[in-house]
């Protein structure tokens, strides 16, 4: 008996392959002889013959007695039938071809039968006699319709089930950090919400990105998200040109959280209260006030590039492998500034530990009327970092809807409120396709603003 495996399909080649291995445990329990034969349509019958449906697949699928494709080949194949080209299709085996414009087996133009030497006869007019094959393509039909169900339904099966095991919930950056508060707050609230637990793995490096291409190498079943922030998002694709990883190609926005409102803060040894005084003293001695950043890139430095660029002064940039190592430097007076999120600043700030110079805001923050706005110094500046949910390319949507309306809940829990209020942080969900449409406008202001300052990744 003959089965073609019809590969060519975006989906075809991902799910096929695992439909024959059913198919072949199936046919081998009802002790069947399958002769499977892979044939090229779609996209690789166009690369490998010029045509989506070659010559060699169609004259080789007038010799089979059933076959196997990806559910978007199933479509095509399906409108084909209806109503190009002649072609039809087997009524009781759904979509199964016909080529060249013959009717279906059990039609009245074409039926087979077994000649006396054994071998099928396949003129028209003679019907199928033998009982055996009867029965093994009886069988062999069901098996291609469980097949077939198998091959439309794989992602809705694995949301029904989803999640039965832990969840990873990688953070590209050291543990301490904003980016980690927020992700650690961001698994608990997810792992009451979907019954499993969900632990924080910290992957920090590269402004993000070594944490950013784990997720993009994880498995897209749903049991591997992370929480990133705006610079491995929108900022790395502009600063380095041979970045591994594509945010909207090899990530999936499941949704975004929150943003940070940010805090220019300076050690307290530094003669400085205010921005003003703080571009006086860099005037006055040029190059000597430097400060820490989560790393090139990181909010934490374009924040502060920003300022110097737009008050016309030099400061000395020193980057470190995130904002958590950052901040202990600014706080051992290793380095004399550095622009943080008001979340990781405040409780330095209220100990005496860092002086608060003026907040990244349009204007002064309710909750801290005392700390001006950079915007108060320099006009029309404003600038604040946010942290999203990803997941990898090619997760199920069910799954993405499932963790972005988790999301969305947590966000408006009291609880989660009061601590933002505590933090100075704002929720700020947009859902997944809000969210990549946010991001793709973000990484073309990013490119233009990157290019203008003359940053270059490291």
């Amino acid at each position: 008996m003959k089965i073609g495996i019809l590969f060519g399909d975006d989906i075809g080649l991902e799910v096929v392959p695992e439909c024959i291995k059913v198919m072949r445990a199936a046919a081998s329990r009802a002790g069947l002889a399958v002769d499977w034969q892979p044939l090229p349509i779609g996209k690789r019958g166009h690369e490998e013959h010029g045509n989506t449906l070659p010559a060699v697949t169609e004259e080789a699928l007038r010799e089979l007695d059933g076959w196997v494709m990806g559910p978007i080949g199933a479509r095509a194949q399906a409108r084909r039938a209806q109503g190009d080209g002649g072609r039809a299709a087997d009524p009781e085996c759904g979509d199964k071809p016909v080529p060249g414009g013959e009717a279906s087996d059990e039609g009245p133009g074409r039926k087979r039968e077994y000649s006396g030497d054994g071998r099928r006869d396949r003129r028209p007019g003679h019907a199928l006699t033998d009982p055996e094959e009867g029965n093994m393509r009886s069988v062999l039909k069901n098996v291609v319709v469980a097949i077939v169900v198998a091959c439309l339904t794989p992602a809705l099966t694995t949301a029904q089930t989803w999640p039965n095991k832990p969840i990873k919930m990688i953070v590209p950056f050291p543990a301490g950090g904003g980016t980690d508060f927020i992700g650690r707050l961001a698994a608990r609230q997810l792992g009451d919400r979907l019954g499993q637990q969900v632990f924080v793995d910290n992957r920090g490096g590269a402004n993000g990105a070594i944490g950013a291409q784990a997720l993009m190498q994880s498995a897209p079943d749903g049991y591997t998200i992370a929480a990133i922030s705006d610079g491995p998002t929108v900022i790395n694709p502009a600063l380095y040109e041979k970045l591994a990883y594509h945010p909207l190609r090899d990530f999936v926005p499941v949704a975004m959280m929150i943003k940070f409102p940010s805090m220019l803060t300076a050690h307290p040894s530094v003669p400085v209260r205010n921005v003003a005084e703080l571009i006086a003293l860099a005037k006055a001695k040029p190059g000597t006030l430097n400060y820490s950043s989560g790393g090139t890139g990181n909010f934490s430095h374009l924040g502060l590039e920003l300022l110097a660029f737009q008050a016309g002064i030099k400061l000395v940039h020193v980057p470190y492998r995130g904002v958590a190592p950052a901040t202990m430097a600014l706080l051992a007076g290793d380095v004399q500034l550095m622009y943080n999120n008001v979340a990781t600043a405040l409780e330095h700030v209220r100990a005496g530990k860092m002086v608060a110079l003026a907040v990244g805001e349009a204007q002064r923050l309710s909750a801290l009327p005392d700390i001006p706005a950079i915007a108060e110094t320099i006009p029309g500046f404003e600038f604040a970092a946010w942290v999203g949910v990803f997941a990898p390319a090619k997760t199920p949507r069910e799954i993405v809807a499932r963790m972005s309306r988790e999301t969305a809940a947590f966000l408006k829990d009291p609880d989660v409120l009061k601590i933002f209020s505590e933090q100075q942080i704002v929720a700020s969900y947009r859902d997944s396709e809000d969210f990549a449409q946010y991001i793709r406008r973000e990484l073309d202001k990013w490119a233009g603003v990157i290019q203008t300052l003359g940053i270059k990744g490291e």
